[in-house]
């Protein structure tokens, strides 16, 4: 863990009316060194295990050194009760790395078990001082290697801060360098059967209420325009630097002896399902025909969007073999899409908005009005009241179906955040120096060794083994590993489908190897 000692203080909160939120995070100038404690098992508390293997009798005492780095930084942050760890007992914590996390490494921190309840009293053979709780669990977050290319971690904080102010997520307890400490929810993060499921999926969609209403934008967020067209504007030129030479390899080893090289073409194809730039074209041509439908780039600004991601129920992050993977056939159907926006419609949040201008989709004034007048006149005759209520439903149907044609409408654009996402998640150690990101590799890096000095010695990486996805022989990522690469070019197969749903392209004008592949879903 390199470490300097200045230390510093981030606000989270001001302007409040709860105090308790209105706290100062500590933060050290501290890089977290987990490059090789990324696996998902040996962080538990200190064992007699036999470690006669060298191999893993190399891993635990990286894991050794790891928890001792984590109850330093601990003291160091000063977070609440840790300081009762001592130093000479921090490989007794355990450390649980989550799996779900696709940007960073997370990680859950528990004390040992068995600290003493009581302090020894200073006073000689006097009562000792009462029993004090024992440390809580902590949540680790270790920012990813190429996170840097993604988020602006100052930014992120200001969004920390908002949402603190309405009690919303974990509150955050230390930050340093590569990552931060936060407080931890004792909760499981949903599988992908439980999002499915009427009862959870209304949840989710009345909490997204509340997150819009509760949440106003920022002046400056309106100017800016749709959040994931900022990250558009700002990722593609990286993107192109990255899947130009990884197309240009692919291409090359095609075009080379027969072998390996023309197996991985037959079998994944270009990263985008087309060249770069015939991805970048589509991509603009369908933006202007999105800004033009809504009245230009301002009138995107000025009209606030509804733009759920229903393509989240197509994945399965816990599958062991391609967590990757995109399957079309799970996107909700019409009836689990309107079951879940007519929640969000019908949702009412007890809290009122920080702004009279709130960061949630309008609802239209029919609905609006038919719900005011059904709440005044609650001794109206029986007629009356059952004509307002027919009303009422009848404006709350109109807004979920304004709603399910926008969300429609955005969807290729959420393809398009996570396809230039899982791209510059990729990591591609072989590139060229002058557009590769490891020209000063961060040292929560975990590229193996081997993949290190093949870059070194000039031999290079085939495309799927640079993407640590893809290369072995059952299209498999490494262990530990998740496949950005095959993320993205599931998602650029999805986007195709939406494009040739819209009019945006024909199909006889893709690729003859990617129509077969292309992902289409009509509702």
């Amino acid at each position: 863990m390199r470490r300097a000692l200045r230390k510093k203080s981030t606000a989270i909160s001001s302007d409040t009316d709860c105090p308790e939120v209105d706290t100062r995070v500590p933060s050290a100038d501290v890089t977290l060194d987990n490059s090789k404690t990324l696996s998902y098992t040996g962080g538990a508390g200190a064992s007699q295990a036999s470690l006669h293997d060298p191999g893993a009798k190399k891993e635990a005492e990286a894991w050794v050194q790891f928890k001792y780095e984590i109850v330093r930084l601990a003291h160091t942050l000063k977070l609440t009760g840790w300081r009762r760890v001592p130093l000479e007992r921090g490989t007794e914590i355990e450390v649980e790395r989550l799996s779900g996390a696709l940007t960073n490494a997370v990680y859950v921190v528990s004390p040992p078990k068995n600290l003493p309840h009581t302090s020894p009293s200073t006073q000689g053979d006097a009562t000792p001082l009462p029993p004090k709780k024992p440390p809580v669990k902590l949540l680790l977050r270790i920012y990813g290697p190429q996170a840097e290319h993604l988020i602006d971690r100052d930014k992120e904080l200001q969004i920390l801060r908002r949402l603190a102010r309405q009690n919303i997520g974990p509150k955050m307890l230390g930050t340093f360098t590569n990552g931060r400490f936060e407080e931890f929810f004792n909760a499981r993060t949903l599988t992908a059967q439980d999002i499915r499921r009427p009862e959870t999926s209304k949840q989710i969609a009345k909490r997204m209420r509340e997150l819009h209403e509760g949440i106003e934008l920022l002046e400056e967020e309106r100017k800016a325009g749709p959040f994931m067209w900022q990250n558009w504007d700002k990722w593609k030129g990286r993107c192109e630097e990255v899947i130009s030479w990884i197309d240009e390899s692919m291409m090359a080893r095609q075009e080379g002896p027969a072998g390996i090289g023309v197996d991985a073409w037959e079998k994944h194809g270009l990263v985008c399902g087309v060249e770069w730039s015939v991805f970048r074209n589509t991509v603009e041509k369908y933006r202007r025909w999105l800004e033009s439908h809504f009245g230009g780039p301002q009138g995107v600004k000025d009209k606030l969007v509804f733009a759920h991601n229903d393509t989240e129920w197509c994945y399965n992050y816990h599958n062991t073999s391609k967590p990757y993977a995109l399957n079309q056939h799970n996107y909700p159907t019409p009836e689990e899409q309107h079951r879940f926006i007519k929640a969000y419609v019908q949702h009412s949040t007890r809290r009122p908005s920080l702004s009279t201008q709130s960061s949630t989709a309008s609802l239209s004034p029919a609905l609006s009005q038919s719900i005011s007048n059904f709440m005044l006149d609650s001794r109206a005759p029986p007629a009356q009241i059952a004509e307002e209520e027919k009303q009422r439903e009848s404006a709350i149907e109109t807004e979920v179906q304004r709603l399910l044609h926008e969300a429609r409408m955005w969807r290729p654009a959420n393809s398009v955040f996570w396809i230039a996402w899982g791209i510059i998640q990729a990591k591609v150690p072989s590139m060229n120096d002058s557009i590769a990101t490891t020209a000063r590799q961060p040292k929560s890096d975990p590229l193996s060794m081997k993949m290190q000095q093949m870059g070194k010695d000039g031999k290079g990486l085939g495309p799927e083994e640079a993407s640590g996805g893809e290369g072995d022989e059952n299209g498999e990522a490494g262990e530990d590993e998740f496949d950005y690469l095959g993320y993205a070019r599931e998602r650029a197969r999805f986007f195709w489908g939406d494009m040739l749903r819209l009019g945006m392209v024909r199909e006889d004008e893709l690729p003859v190897d990617l129509r077969g592949r292309v992902k289409i879903v009509n509702h």
